[in-house]
């Protein structure tokens, strides 16, 4: 008699960035080439880059759009704007954000576990405060 014996297989899953929230509003900005360099060209698609940004006591999804032009010949490799410089790279977070962070934490000496206070809430309201949050007496630094 035989035994048989089965492996169960346990893959961690894979890691990676968490999604960008949908219930943040979305603004677009357009990123362009000059007229010049467009002539005779026929847009073929947009790229689009999302970025999570801040303004004073407003989150929101930036969407960078750039067109993407090619030539109807194909005579040479479609072109498309370059993005503006970013303070880090392709971290999906814009400057202001970045700057919301540093300024929370170094000028205000807010620790990261108190991050989620200070953000705001969803406008839905479907999202509650950690108990953590709520139970604890207010900073008195």
């Amino acid at each position: 008699m035989q035994k048989t014996t089965t492996k169960v297989s346990t893959k961690k899953k894979g890691g990676g960035r968490h999604p960008k929230p949908e219930n943040l509003p979305i603004k677009r900005r357009l990123i362009d080439l000059p007229e010049e360099q467009k002539v005779g060209l026929i847009k073929i698609r947009e790229e689009i880059t999302e970025q999570i940004e801040f303004r004073p006591s407003q989150f929101y999804r930036l969407h960078l759009v750039r067109p993407v032009y090619a030539h109807p010949k194909k005579e040479h490799a479609p072109i498309l704007a370059a993005l503006p410089p970013q303070v880090i790279r392709r971290p999906g977070v814009g400057p202001g954000f970045i700057a919301h962070i540093l300024v929370a934490k170094y000028a205000t000496a807010c620790p990261c576990t108190d991050r989620r206070e200070s953000m705001p809430e969803p406008a839905c309201g479907s999202r509650a405060r950690p108990v953590a949050a709520t139970s604890m007496p207010p900073r008195t630094c």
